[in-house]
């Protein structure tokens, strides 16, 4: 098991800024592994559910004292995943298409990474597929 950084600090393990640095590296390693690793291997819905999943455990391991508790504290996850994928259906189609959005809408491709979406929707008139990604690659090929 990993000494807490307070411990290394009292037993002279470690100095007063090495200590600084020790209590901030969660708050540093969080958003890098999140934007850096997890965007460029996972989808947006998947990180979702792997960062809310990781907070409810985090909850429940707290709730271990007690058997009511601990159930009370497995029902959101639970529920979590039964409801998740549900919940996210055309998860961006909503966010990009806001008050124009339509249920028979789709994407036809998506590109998802840490340097953005690139998404194409089809044409149903058959003449040509639209881009869009962020402003920059937006158009209309054949």
């Amino acid at each position: 098991m990993a000494a807490r950084p307070l411990h290394l600090f009292e037993a002279g393990v470690v100095t007063e800024q090495q200590f600084a640095g020790l209590q901030e590296a969660p708050a540093v390693l969080g958003p890098l592994l999140t934007g850096f690793v997890m965007m460029d291997f996972v989808s947006t819905n998947r990180i979702i559910l792997a960062l809310t999943l990781a907070t409810l455990i985090l909850a429940a391991l707290t709730a271990i004292q007690s058997r009511i508790f601990m159930i009370f504290a497995l029902a959101p996850i639970i529920l979590l995943l039964l409801l998740h994928s549900r919940f996210y259906v055309d998860f961006l189609e909503k966010l990009h298409f806001q008050t124009h959005y339509d249920p028979t809408l789709h994407y036809k491709y998506l590109v998802e990474n840490r340097s953005g979406i690139v998404s194409v929707t089809q044409d149903f008139s058959g003449l040509s597929d639209t881009v869009y990604g962020g402003a920059i690659y937006d158009g209309n090929f054949n």
